[in-house]
């Protein structure tokens, strides 16, 4: 029974992995970009500029660590809760700035993108946040932090 939970939970931890870098491609507007070119780091740093980000570089290099090293960090379980961590602040504020569904009138549809965006990301923001709390999330845990006789449901 602990492998098939350690199973799925590395299969939910690839797929909130999967669903952040997504997330992040939607941002950079980039709904086909795994199908054509990536852009470059000068692209993504003149549309962070346009956006009204400051020190874009420096932002756009700091969180394309924290989202490979906090995949990676969630994905293997080493040290997964700061990974978590990781991953959550850079959601979190890709979504604040780029997704401000306040700002528009609610009648246009330009509104219903934004919040539609919004509530995803405030998902995803959840799950990252609720493996950040749960010390039972990890594969890597000794054996007598497991007891499989017990059944929440």
């Amino acid at each position: 029974m602990s492998l098939i939970r350690g199973f799925a939970g590395l299969i939910a931890r690839i797929a909130i992995c999967l669903a952040c870098i997504a997330t992040l491609l939607t941002v950079t507007n980039l709904k086909d970009g795994l199908a054509g070119e990536l852009p470059t780091i000068e692209q993504l740093t003149l549309m962070l500029e346009n956006r009204g980000i400051n020190e874009p570089r420096t932002v756009l290099i700091g969180s394309l660590i924290a989202l490979g090293a906090g995949c990676l960090m969630l994905i293997t379980g080493f040290l997964g809760r700061i990974g978590a961590l990781l991953l959550l602040v850079v959601l979190a504020a890709a979504t604040i700035k780029f997704f401000p569904f306040w700002e528009h009138d609610q009648t246009t549809t330009l509104f219903a993108e934004q919040l539609r965006s919004f509530l995803i990301n405030a998902g995803l923001c959840a799950s990252l946040l609720m493996l950040f709390v749960n010390k039972y999330a990890w594969i890597s845990k000794p054996k007598s932090d497991y007891d499989d006789d017990f059944d929440p449901y």
